[in-house]
């Protein structure tokens, strides 16, 4: 294995700004990630991966590439037995990702975590929402906590957009005052999946709900930059992914949504629904659905059509229209026997 020292001045480049690594190979660690920073990838989940990897490094006391081979990566692996078949491929997807990137900077000559077959990952089916039960998380977000009625509006407001405009948890979190034009009905999307910029336009009551929550939150935390998250925390910051999620776990096993040996309902699953819902209300008004595809896949800041076909799961009600429709039109039709 070939491997080639850093250079003294990167080192020095390197050493200037934090370096959120701590094995011997934090120098490496840390170059990965800025170069994967500086072709725009978000780095928030994937730094926590790596940094994961790092301190597996340290408690194994490995103090140099030669080191590492298959079987230490294996190792590392499988000792997080708690996590997913999910989590423990986003695990080995990033460390192969780094190798990778040695490997092109010539540092080293072959990829240990190369043919390393991953966890067979059992494909997630998702929630789709009936109305009766997005109405009932509704109410129970609104009225879940009474002494903090202030938050409980900030979950009944994120939740509802998710539904009413098939946001990402992310882009609804990373709305900022300035993005929401009250007049024009419309929302600008600046940190969509793949730094897709969108604007998106709501109806009347999207309006007056986010009226209402400005109202409110104007005289909670009156506005100091129209730069500010439309959702913030005490602490003047973007409102917590994992706040919500925390507090959505919680509102849906009061309502007796969580079953066990189940899928849960999880917040992006309000966009399934959401995509779906639209499709269905689609059929009902006999519309050319497979027109109308292109016009989902812009609203709902896709690269392709076959992307937002991922949203598009046939759920019972969507069968029962499509085969109406097909009844209406061919119910005449009698059917004879195939011939054997």
């Amino acid at each position: 294995m070939i491997i080639m020292q850093i250079s003294c001045d990167a080192k020095e480049k390197m050493e200037k700004k934090i370096n959120p690594f701590r094995s011997s190979l934090k120098d490496y660690l840390y170059s990965y990630f800025q170069f994967m920073q500086g072709l725009g990838y978000k780095y928030g989940t994937n730094l926590s991966l790596l940094k994961n990897f790092d301190r597996f490094l340290v408690r194994e006391g490995i103090n140099s590439l030669c080191e590492i081979n298959r079987a230490f990566i294996l190792s590392w692996i499988n000792h997080h037995s708690y996590l997913s078949p999910f989590t423990k491929t986003l695990l080995l997807s990033q460390v192969r990702s780094f190798f990778k990137y040695l490997q092109r900077v010539e540092v080293i000559t072959f990829n240990p975590a190369q043919g390393i077959i991953p966890p067979k990952v059992k494909k997630y089916s998702p929630y789709i929402y009936t109305v009766e039960q997005i109405l009932r998380i509704l109410g129970e977000a609104r009225n879940m906590h009474r002494n903090h009625p202030y938050e409980n509006l900030t979950h009944y407001t994120i939740i509802y957009l998710l539904y009413a405009l098939g946001l990402r948890i992310s882009e609804a979190l990373n709305i900022r005052l300035k993005d929401i034009n009250l007049e024009e009905r419309t929302i600008f999307i600046y940190k969509g999946k793949f730094g897709k910029e969108r604007l998106i336009p709501f109806s009347e009551k999207v309006k007056q709900k986010l009226e209402e929550f400005l109202m409110r939150r104007g005289k909670k935390y009156p506005p100091q930059s129209q730069e500010e998250p439309l959702f913030m925390s005490r602490y003047r910051k973007a409102y917590s992914k994992l706040t919500i999620e925390a507090h959505f776990r919680a509102l849906t096993c009061n309502l007796g949504l969580r079953v066990k040996g189940k899928n849960p309902p999880r917040l992006h699953d309000f966009r399934h629904s959401f995509a779906v819902h639209r499709l269905y209300k689609w059929y009902q008004e006999e519309k050319d659905v497979l027109n109308k595809l292109p016009l989902l896949s812009i609203y709902m800041g896709h690269v392709d059509i076959e992307s937002t076909q991922v949203y598009l799961t046939i759920s019972n009600a969507l069968l029962k229209e499509a085969n109406k429709r097909f009844q209406e039109k061919f119910g005449d039709i009698k059917l004879g026997k195939i011939k054997r």
